[in-house]
């Protein structure tokens, strides 16, 4: 079936998307006035291996920082009940930018006949506001009750993508109301720094606003990670 793209039976006006967030000459001008302090933490995330943390992750806490986001959503499956060297780092920096995060383990058991795993589940929430991480948990608990009842779920989406800083044109993409961009077809920032679902009208746009500011945040404060995207 084709996704629905008629913006007759959309509740958002494209229009408004340049609007969303923070413009890139403010992000730039944040960057600049970085202490030497502020930038060492950085210095810390750009340094992070495989060790429990995947480059991404570091993008996205930067995205928050600067206010790209109001949370971002860490999730991995590991061995270790316990957070691993990676993430133990990006703890350190989110606390020394004074950021908050909520980290949580899950024990995980996967059963089969001819197979049994075991394994933990580490999800770690971090925002510039606690409340943030509240309404974002509270979110996603009423997204799988809905879920589990067979109810709707995409006005819930649009609160959490909203959260995550992503374009709500992409989040209509996502969820099916919008015809989606091919990633092969959309430029090189959009395929290197925006992991998200963009859509086939508007992907330059919801680009310009969500994936180029993480590519100069990158670029700027995380250079190794920069240089490993090109």
């Amino acid at each position: 079936m084709e996704p629905k793209t008629n913006n007759d039976q959309l509740n958002y006006d494209p229009a408004d998307l340049p609007s969303r967030v923070p413009i890139l000459d403010e992000i730039k001008k944040k960057i600049a006035e970085l202490t030497a302090d502020e930038r060492s933490k950085f210095s810390a995330l750009d340094g992070l291996d495989d060790s429990g943390m995947d480059h991404d992750d570091a993008i996205e806490v930067a995205g928050v920082y600067f206010g790209l986001k109001q949370v971002c959503y860490i999730y991995q499956t590991t061995d270790s009940e316990s957070p691993e060297d990676g993430e133990k780092t990006i703890m350190s920096v989110i606390d020394g930018l004074g950021m908050h995060f909520e980290f949580t383990t899950e024990e995980n058991d996967q059963e089969t006949k001819d197979y049994y795993g075991h394994d933990y589940v580490h999800r770690m929430i971090v925002s510039k506001d606690p409340d943030k991480i509240t309404e974002f948990k509270g979110l996603s608990d009423m997204a799988l009750n809905y879920l589990g009842m067979g109810l709707n779920t995409d006005e819930i989406e649009y609160e959490i993508g909203e959260l995550l800083g992503y374009p709500r044109t992409a989040t209509e993409a996502f969820l099916g109301h919008r015809a989606r961009a091919d990633r092969n077809e959309i430029n090189a920032t959009g395929q290197r720094f925006g992991q998200i679902t963009f859509s086939k009208d508007l992907a330059d746009e919801e680009i310009e606003q969500y994936a180029k500011p993480l590519e100069v945040i990158t670029h700027e404060l995380l250079p190794k990670i920069y240089r490993q995207r090109l």
